[in-house]
């Protein structure tokens, strides 16, 4: 895992909770698995996005999971979209159970 705040050659940083997360470009300040997931949206027309490209889904709200908890592997299949009270309760259950 990389250090917090190292600012990296490619125009990323990585936050102080692990998250990388755009230095430069027009993503700049966006966290890159956020980005990689609204592209995907884009691509497979899953959802109608909003002007930030975050799916809309009547009265919800989408957050990204890493499957294998690693905020740093960003790979395609490792990033879930999910409704955000769905991601609270299995954060909340995992938490629970440790």
């Amino acid at each position: 895992m990389l250090n917090p705040g190292n600012r990296l050659k490619n125009g990323y940083t990585v936050n102080s909770k692990g998250y990388y997360r755009y230095t430069a470009g027009r993503n700049r300040g966006k966290y890159l698995h956020r980005v990689l997931v609204t592209q995907l949206c884009l691509q497979q027309c899953y959802y109608t996005l909003d002007e930030q490209g975050w799916p809309i889904l009547e009265g919800s709200y989408f957050t990204v999971d890493h499957v294998d908890h690693n905020r740093q592997n960003n790979c395609h299949c490792n990033l879930l979209l999910l409704q955000k009270e769905i991601h609270d309760a299995c954060s909340w259950l995992s938490w629970r159970n440790k």
